[in-house]
């Protein structure tokens, strides 16, 4: 009871609860978790069929080496598409931090490290905005996490980071970005949603603008 957000992944899903804190459950028994997806500190899959849809709380990594944190005060998740690659899940907590967990292995990028199973997140982990551990992302308006990059709104302008397959970071080319990069806009975004190698805004006076991929018409011009 007392929920206020829900969030799908490919294989689980989490909700955010109204007293700020998060729980994530398997939606199948096939890579539930083989990615950190439940962010209960494991890459250990759920494979029993009863424990399917049994939610537990997301953790916190603790920086002294003991025994994890609970993640609390968060304020809202991530929006997006439910795409065909399993997606990280991101949080904003009420300090306007973002913390994310999950896979990485199609391109989201976090720390600066791309790819491979070794860098997914079995934690939430708060995201950097450059090579500095200590320059944590701070004031996260609102946040979406696509198949292959994740894109967040903070005082009316869009920050993306990850694959760069298409063009879907807004940079004009289809280099990769490790850390966040703003992306032009011709006013202040009031929402961003990422999905799958393509990114839309809505800007102040109500228009669309969108980038990355042309597949099938996905960005509205033909």
């Amino acid at each position: 009871t007392g929920i206020s957000q829900i969030v799908q992944e490919t294989y689980s899903a989490c909700a955010l609860k109204s007293d700020h804190t998060v729980y994530c459950w398997p939606t199948s028994t096939s890579g539930n978790n083989g990615n950190g997806q439940l962010g209960n500190g494991t890459f250990v899959d759920v494979t029993d069929s009863g424990k399917l849809y049994h939610a537990t709380r997301v953790k916190v990594a603790n920086p002294d080496g003991g025994a994890a944190l609970l993640l609390d005060n968060v304020t809202s998740m991530s929006t997006g598409s439910n795409y065909f690659y399993g997606s990280p899940i991101c949080s904003i907590r009420s300090d306007k931090t973002l913390w994310c967990w999950g896979p990485t292995t199609q391109g989201s990028v976090f720390q600066g490290t791309t790819g491979s199973s070794s860098v997914d997140l079995a934690y939430a982990t708060r995201i950097h905005m450059d090579t500095d551990a200590a320059s944590g992302i701070s004031n996260v308006d609102q946040v979406s996490s696509g198949g292959r990059h994740i894109c967040y709104l903070s005082a009316g302008k869009v920050y993306c980071f990850g694959a760069n397959i298409a063009g879907n970071l807004g940079t004009g080319d289809t280099t990769a970005h490790l850390y966040p990069v703003e992306v032009t806009l011709p006013s202040a975004a009031t929402q961003v949603v990422a999905g799958g190698d393509i990114t839309c805004a809505v800007v102040s006076g109500g228009q669309v603008y969108c980038w990355g991929t042309r597949n099938q018409s996905l960005t509205g011009n033909p």
